[in-house]
């Protein structure tokens, strides 16, 4: 029956809780996944009450969504999502990702973000982060980026003439604690942490590792982590 499918309960349970609210939370959901998936339906974005989306998505980019965009407030805060795709961009999201308020993903010209997907992790961008993509930036399952967090591949501006350029490759089930900063060029393994206020900027290859510093450098291994 149509009440078991997930998507309408979540809908059903914003119009119980908040009447008004919750039927403009609908209404502003159905007009985001418009903007961004060019469809009405079937439903890929979902608004909290109280949380809004800020899209400019070129006419002339690739959005393939098969997850779901979950956009909720963090910590009793409430707030917008900014997302921009340019013109030839590529955003690819193929899981399910919550981002909370304050959250900026930017996807240059002729760019890619890809957040993998075919499996049932979710990956989460707490608040108040972001991910500017000037050439490549793969996100791997079940990733957890905390608050005040910046992911870019690029200097974004010219040092002796030339603008820094190279792709960033996060895992899977990796944890990027709040502060991190990860710079063109770095690579973190799977099931790693990355500590507080940490710097990436080159390869982390070990697996099962937290890493801590300025620039970052394995200070542990054999660690586990649950979300």
């Amino acid at each position: 029956m149509f009440y078991k499918n997930p998507n309408i309960r979540m809908m059903l349970g914003w119009c119980y809780r908040a009447h008004v609210i919750g039927l403009f939370a609908i209404l502003k959901s159905i007009y985001a996944n418009k903007k961004l998936t060019g469809k009405y339906f079937s439903m890929k974005v979902f608004l909290y009450p109280g949380m809004n989306v800020v899209m400019d998505i070129d006419n002339n980019c690739n959005v393939n969504i098969k997850g779901r965009l979950i956009v909720k407030p963090w910590m009793g805060r409430n707030g917008n999502l900014f997302i921009k795709v340019s013109k030839n961009a590529t955003f690819d999201l193929l899981s399910d990702l919550y981002c909370g308020p304050n959250v900026h993903l930017y996807v240059n010209e002729n760019a890619k973000l890809h957040i993998a997907g075919s499996d049932d992790r979710i990956s989460t961008i707490t608040a108040d982060s972001k991910i500017l993509v000037y050439s490549e930036i793969n996100i791997g399952l079940g990733t957890i980026i905390a608050w005040d967090c910046c992911i870019t591949d690029s200097d974004w501006h010219k040092i002796n003439g030339k603008v820094g350029v190279k792709s960033v490759t996060i895992g899977d089930h990796v944890w990027l604690a709040n502060g991190v900063t990860v710079l063109k060029g770095a690579n973190i393994s799977d099931d790693s942490i990355i500590a507080s206020k940490s710097v990436v900027n080159k390869p982390i290859n070990n697996p099962y590792s937290l890493s801590a510093g300025i620039p970052a450098v394995i200070v542990k291994n054999a660690i586990t982590w649950q979300y």
